[in-house]
């Protein structure tokens, strides 16, 4: 592996530290404002800095002992959670959390985030299966007389 510039090591400890955003870690690493973007996606192509990138990430999960999957698994938890509490708001931030998680988002400039993919389900709370539940059963008793 070639020797990283101090500017592209800036830049691979800045794109861990900034969420994997490439501009915001070229803009850190000392790169230009104006050219940032461009520079963040060039130096993403280039072989030294992905395996840098990927020996941060390793170092990461080592010394967090955190992995997508682990995410993942309490995420899962949260919204099995949230289904049964009837916490629609709840349930739909991990719905959100997974799909960052999976990459279903993007930034885009303004910082918001577009969905490229994904599919959300709407589930009933607990009271309102209860009443489609009572609805559905009171309404074949009034048919037997």
């Amino acid at each position: 592996m070639a020797k990283l510039t101090e500017k592209q090591k800036r830049f691979v400890r800045a794109y861990k530290i900034n969420g994997n955003n490439a501009t915001k870690a070229a803009e850190s690493a000392g790169y230009s404002k104006k050219t940032a973007r461009s520079q963040g996606q060039r130096l993403l192509t280039n072989v030294d800095i992905k395996k840098a990138l990927g020996i941060a990430e390793e170092k990461l999960q080592k010394k967090y002992e955190y992995t997508v999957e682990k995410l993942i698994e309490e995420l899962e938890i949260a919204q099995n959670s949230a289904i049964e509490l009837g916490n629609l708001t709840a349930y739909l931030k991990a719905v959100e959390l997974k799909g960052k998680a999976f990459g279903l988002f993007t930034e885009n400039v303004r910082g918001n985030f577009e969905l490229t993919q994904a599919l959300i389900r709407y589930v009933p709370t607990k009271k309102e299966t209860e009443k489609q539940n009572d609805e559905t059963s009171g309404s074949s008793n009034t048919g037997d007389i």
